[in-house]
Protein backbone atom coordinates (compact mmCIF):
# COMPACT_ATOMS: atom_id res chain seq x y z
CA UNK A 1 0.00 0.00 0.00
CA UNK A 2 1.43 3.39 -1.03
CA UNK A 3 0.61 6.99 -0.23
CA UNK A 4 2.10 9.31 -2.86
CA UNK A 5 1.96 12.96 -3.87
CA UNK A 6 0.86 14.66 -6.05
CA UNK A 7 -2.34 12.88 -7.02
CA UNK A 8 -2.04 10.77 -10.17
CA UNK A 9 -5.05 10.30 -12.43
CA UNK A 10 -5.40 6.90 -14.12
CA UNK A 11 -7.87 5.84 -16.80
CA UNK A 12 -9.46 3.30 -14.47
CA UNK A 13 -9.15 2.79 -10.67
CA UNK A 14 -8.30 -0.92 -11.11
CA UNK A 15 -5.31 -1.81 -13.29
CA UNK A 16 -3.21 -4.87 -14.23
CA UNK A 17 0.55 -5.41 -14.58
CA UNK A 18 1.57 -8.05 -17.11
CA UNK A 19 4.80 -9.12 -18.80
CA UNK A 20 7.06 -6.61 -17.08
CA UNK A 21 10.59 -7.94 -16.67
CA UNK A 22 10.67 -6.52 -13.14
CA UNK A 23 7.83 -8.86 -12.15
CA UNK A 24 10.16 -11.88 -12.56
CA UNK A 25 7.28 -14.04 -13.78
CA UNK A 26 4.69 -12.69 -11.33
CA UNK A 27 1.44 -10.95 -12.17
CA UNK A 28 0.17 -7.85 -10.45
CA UNK A 29 -2.71 -5.45 -10.00
CA UNK A 30 -2.91 -1.99 -8.51
CA UNK A 31 -5.98 -0.19 -7.25
CA UNK A 32 -6.30 3.59 -6.86
CA UNK A 33 -8.09 3.72 -3.51
CA UNK A 34 -8.53 7.49 -3.63
CA UNK A 35 -10.40 7.15 -6.94
CA UNK A 36 -12.54 4.30 -5.68
CA UNK A 37 -13.65 6.28 -2.63
CA UNK A 38 -13.51 9.84 -3.90
CA UNK A 39 -15.25 11.72 -6.71
CA UNK A 40 -14.64 15.23 -8.02
CA UNK A 41 -17.86 16.28 -6.33
CA UNK A 42 -16.76 14.90 -2.98
CA UNK A 43 -17.14 11.74 -1.00
CA UNK A 44 -20.88 12.06 -0.51
CA UNK A 45 -21.74 12.39 -4.21
CA UNK A 46 -23.67 9.12 -4.23
CA UNK A 47 -25.74 10.34 -1.32
CA UNK A 48 -26.59 13.79 -2.69
CA UNK A 49 -30.20 12.81 -3.41
CA UNK A 50 -30.88 11.10 -0.12
CA UNK A 51 -31.96 12.45 3.24
CA UNK A 52 -30.58 9.43 5.06
CA UNK A 53 -28.23 11.12 7.52
CA UNK A 54 -26.78 7.80 8.68
CA UNK A 55 -25.65 6.90 5.15
CA UNK A 56 -24.16 10.36 4.64
CA UNK A 57 -22.30 10.09 7.95
CA UNK A 58 -21.02 6.63 7.00
CA UNK A 59 -19.69 7.92 3.66
CA UNK A 60 -17.99 10.86 5.34
CA UNK A 61 -16.42 8.59 7.96
CA UNK A 62 -15.04 6.33 5.21
CA UNK A 63 -13.50 9.35 3.48
CA UNK A 64 -11.91 10.61 6.67
CA UNK A 65 -10.54 7.14 7.50
CA UNK A 66 -8.81 7.00 4.10
CA UNK A 67 -6.75 10.06 5.03
CA UNK A 68 -6.46 9.41 8.77
CA UNK A 69 -8.59 12.44 9.66
CA UNK A 70 -11.49 13.16 11.94
CA UNK A 71 -14.88 12.94 10.13
CA UNK A 72 -15.56 16.63 10.73
CA UNK A 73 -12.24 17.81 9.24
CA UNK A 74 -13.21 19.94 6.20
CA UNK A 75 -9.93 19.30 4.39
CA UNK A 76 -11.02 15.83 3.25
CA UNK A 77 -14.11 17.06 1.44
CA UNK A 78 -14.85 18.69 -1.94
CA UNK A 79 -12.14 21.03 -3.19
CA UNK A 80 -9.46 19.68 -0.86
CA UNK A 81 -9.02 15.95 -1.34
CA UNK A 82 -6.95 16.23 -4.53
CA UNK A 83 -4.25 18.11 -2.61
CA UNK A 84 -3.61 15.03 -0.51
CA UNK A 85 -2.18 12.89 -3.31
CA UNK A 86 -2.93 9.28 -4.22
CA UNK A 87 -3.46 6.17 -2.14
CA UNK A 88 -2.97 2.90 -3.98
CA UNK A 89 -2.80 -0.77 -3.14
CA UNK A 90 -0.81 -3.22 -5.25
CA UNK A 91 -0.67 -6.99 -5.03
CA UNK A 92 1.57 -9.52 -6.76
CA UNK A 93 0.58 -13.14 -7.32
CA UNK A 94 2.71 -16.13 -8.35
CA UNK A 95 5.33 -13.96 -6.71
CA UNK A 96 7.84 -16.42 -5.22
CA UNK A 97 10.66 -14.67 -7.08
CA UNK A 98 9.78 -11.38 -5.37
CA UNK A 99 9.52 -12.74 -1.83
CA UNK A 100 13.24 -12.36 -1.13
CA UNK A 101 13.25 -8.63 -1.92
CA UNK A 102 13.39 -6.21 0.99
CA UNK A 103 10.46 -3.90 1.64
CA UNK A 104 12.50 -1.02 0.24
CA UNK A 105 13.27 -2.92 -2.97
CA UNK A 106 9.62 -3.89 -3.44
CA UNK A 107 8.58 -0.25 -3.14
CA UNK A 108 11.43 0.85 -5.39
CA UNK A 109 10.49 -1.70 -8.07
CA UNK A 110 6.92 -0.51 -7.95
CA UNK A 111 7.52 3.24 -7.92
CA UNK A 112 10.59 3.50 -10.15
CA UNK A 113 9.82 0.80 -12.71
CA UNK A 114 6.30 -0.61 -12.84
CA UNK A 115 4.08 2.37 -12.08
CA UNK A 116 5.92 4.93 -14.28
CA UNK A 117 5.89 2.51 -17.22
CA UNK A 118 2.17 1.88 -16.77
CA UNK A 119 1.19 5.52 -16.13
CA UNK A 120 3.77 8.19 -17.02
CA UNK A 121 2.60 10.67 -14.37
CA UNK A 122 3.95 8.39 -11.64
CA UNK A 123 7.47 9.48 -12.62
CA UNK A 124 6.92 12.75 -10.73
CA UNK A 125 5.17 11.17 -7.74
CA UNK A 126 6.91 11.08 -4.37
CA UNK A 127 6.25 8.25 -1.90
CA UNK A 128 5.12 9.67 1.43
CA UNK A 129 4.41 6.37 3.15
CA UNK A 130 4.33 2.66 2.30
CA UNK A 131 3.43 -0.71 3.81
CA UNK A 132 4.53 -4.13 2.52
CA UNK A 133 3.07 -7.48 3.55
CA UNK A 134 3.93 -11.00 2.37
CA UNK A 135 1.55 -13.97 2.21
CA UNK A 136 3.44 -17.03 0.89
CA UNK A 137 1.20 -19.86 -0.29
CA UNK A 138 -1.93 -17.74 0.01
CA UNK A 139 -3.26 -18.33 -3.54
CA UNK A 140 -5.67 -21.19 -4.13
CA UNK A 141 -4.59 -24.06 -6.38
CA UNK A 142 -7.31 -26.15 -8.02
CA UNK A 143 -6.76 -29.48 -9.74
CA UNK A 144 -8.69 -30.33 -12.92
CA UNK A 145 -12.04 -31.90 -12.12
CA UNK A 146 -12.16 -30.62 -8.52
CA UNK A 147 -15.06 -28.22 -9.08
CA UNK A 148 -17.79 -30.65 -8.03
CA UNK A 149 -15.99 -31.30 -4.72
CA UNK A 150 -16.09 -27.68 -3.63
CA UNK A 151 -18.74 -26.51 -1.12
CA UNK A 152 -21.74 -24.59 -2.49
CA UNK A 153 -22.50 -20.98 -1.68
CA UNK A 154 -25.58 -22.08 0.27
CA UNK A 155 -23.59 -24.48 2.46
CA UNK A 156 -25.71 -27.44 3.53
CA UNK A 157 -28.76 -25.64 2.13
CA UNK A 158 -31.30 -23.08 3.38
CA UNK A 159 -33.54 -25.87 4.66
CA UNK A 160 -30.79 -27.49 6.79
CA UNK A 161 -28.40 -24.78 7.99
CA UNK A 162 -29.98 -21.48 6.89
CA UNK A 163 -27.52 -19.38 8.91
CA UNK A 164 -24.39 -20.88 7.30
CA UNK A 165 -23.13 -19.68 3.91
CA UNK A 166 -19.79 -20.22 2.17
CA UNK A 167 -17.68 -17.56 0.46
CA UNK A 168 -14.34 -17.51 -1.32
CA UNK A 169 -12.92 -18.25 -4.74
CA UNK A 170 -13.25 -21.96 -3.95
CA UNK A 171 -17.06 -22.18 -3.61
CA UNK A 172 -19.66 -23.21 -6.18
CA UNK A 173 -22.08 -20.34 -6.65
CA UNK A 174 -24.76 -22.18 -8.61
CA UNK A 175 -27.33 -19.87 -10.17
CA UNK A 176 -25.47 -16.91 -8.65
CA UNK A 177 -22.28 -17.73 -10.59
CA UNK A 178 -20.44 -14.61 -11.73
CA UNK A 179 -18.56 -13.85 -14.94
CA UNK A 180 -15.31 -13.47 -12.95
CA UNK A 181 -15.25 -17.19 -12.14
CA UNK A 182 -11.67 -17.56 -13.32
CA UNK A 183 -10.34 -14.67 -11.23
CA UNK A 184 -9.59 -15.51 -7.60
CA UNK A 185 -9.78 -12.05 -6.00
CA UNK A 186 -12.79 -10.82 -7.92
CA UNK A 187 -14.67 -14.08 -7.47
CA UNK A 188 -13.90 -14.17 -3.75
CA UNK A 189 -15.24 -10.63 -3.40
CA UNK A 190 -18.41 -11.35 -5.37
CA UNK A 191 -19.04 -14.60 -3.50
CA UNK A 192 -18.84 -12.66 -0.23
CA UNK A 193 -21.54 -10.27 -1.43
CA UNK A 194 -23.69 -13.15 -2.63
CA UNK A 195 -23.22 -15.07 0.62
CA UNK A 196 -24.31 -12.02 2.62
CA UNK A 197 -27.32 -11.54 0.35
CA UNK A 198 -28.24 -15.21 0.69
CA UNK A 199 -27.94 -14.95 4.48
CA UNK A 200 -30.33 -11.99 4.51
CA UNK A 201 -32.82 -14.00 2.45
CA UNK A 202 -32.59 -16.94 4.85
CA UNK A 203 -33.00 -14.68 7.89
CA UNK A 204 -36.10 -13.10 6.39
CA UNK A 205 -37.63 -16.48 5.57
CA UNK A 206 -36.85 -17.74 9.06
CA UNK A 207 -38.41 -14.70 10.75
CA UNK A 208 -41.53 -15.02 8.57
CA UNK A 209 -42.00 -18.72 9.36
CA UNK A 210 -41.44 -18.22 13.09
CA UNK A 211 -43.65 -15.16 13.35
CA UNK A 212 -40.82 -13.14 14.85
CA UNK A 213 -39.52 -9.71 14.00
CA UNK A 214 -38.64 -9.24 10.33
CA UNK A 215 -34.92 -9.29 9.68
CA UNK A 216 -33.56 -6.00 8.37
CA UNK A 217 -30.69 -5.24 6.06
CA UNK A 218 -30.07 -4.06 2.52
CA UNK A 219 -28.85 -6.53 -0.08
CA UNK A 220 -25.77 -5.48 -2.02
CA UNK A 221 -26.04 -5.11 -5.79
CA UNK A 222 -23.63 -7.32 -7.72
CA UNK A 223 -22.48 -5.78 -10.98
CA UNK A 224 -22.17 -8.33 -13.81
CA UNK A 225 -19.08 -8.40 -16.00
CA UNK A 226 -19.28 -6.89 -19.46
CA UNK A 227 -20.33 -9.12 -22.33
CA UNK A 228 -17.46 -10.86 -24.09
CA UNK A 229 -16.15 -9.28 -27.28
CA UNK A 230 -17.05 -10.99 -30.60
CA UNK A 231 -13.61 -12.56 -31.13
CA UNK A 232 -13.73 -14.06 -27.64
CA UNK A 233 -17.16 -15.56 -28.30
CA UNK A 234 -15.90 -17.08 -31.57
CA UNK A 235 -12.90 -18.62 -29.78
CA UNK A 236 -15.14 -20.06 -27.08
CA UNK A 237 -17.47 -21.60 -29.65
CA UNK A 238 -14.55 -23.13 -31.57
CA UNK A 239 -13.17 -24.55 -28.32
CA UNK A 240 -16.53 -26.07 -27.36
CA UNK A 241 -16.89 -27.69 -30.78
CA UNK A 242 -13.37 -29.10 -30.73
CA UNK A 243 -13.66 -30.57 -27.24
CA UNK A 244 -17.08 -32.00 -27.97
CA UNK A 245 -15.20 -34.42 -30.24
CA UNK A 246 -11.71 -34.58 -28.70
CA UNK A 247 -11.76 -36.21 -25.23
CA UNK A 248 -10.28 -34.17 -22.39
CA UNK A 249 -8.01 -37.00 -21.23
CA UNK A 250 -6.25 -34.71 -18.74
CA UNK A 251 -9.44 -34.25 -16.68
CA UNK A 252 -10.55 -37.10 -14.46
Amino acid sequence: CLFSSPQVETRTPANVFSRFDELRGAGGTFFMLDQLQVSDQGYTKDYALTTDEERIAEADADAAALWGLEPDDPSCYPGHHKDRGSVLACDFYNSNALMSLSDEDVVKTLTEKLLPEAVGEFKDAKVLDSWVQRYPGAVSWFSPGSYTSRPPLQGAGPDKLPNLKCAGDWVRMGEREHGAKGLCQERAYVSGLEAANALLDSMRLDSMSSGGATATGTKHTVIPVREDEPQVKIGQEVSRNVFSVVPRFWVR
